[in-house]
């Protein structure tokens, strides 16, 4: 479970490697990226699910998932 304000590519390239290597992660971001929607693809396509977190109504709805 991550963590983070942003999506750089060292978190991209770490999320990746824990992947491969057999670990479930999820990676929660709070704010706004410029680069989000292209970086949370790029953690979809190597398996890891990510989730955005702008406000307080995002994380009641939040709650309700099934990670």
């Amino acid at each position: 479970l991550v963590l983070t304000p942003r999506i750089d590519r060292t978190l991209l390239e770490a999320a990746a490697t824990l992947r491969r290597s057999g670990f479930v992660m999820s990676v929660f971001v709070f704010g706004n990226d410029a680069n989000l929607v292209q970086r949370r693809g790029q953690l979809l396509a190597h398996g890891v699910h990510s989730y955005s977190i702008e406000d307080r109504s995002q994380l009641s709805r939040l709650a309700l998932v099934r990670l």
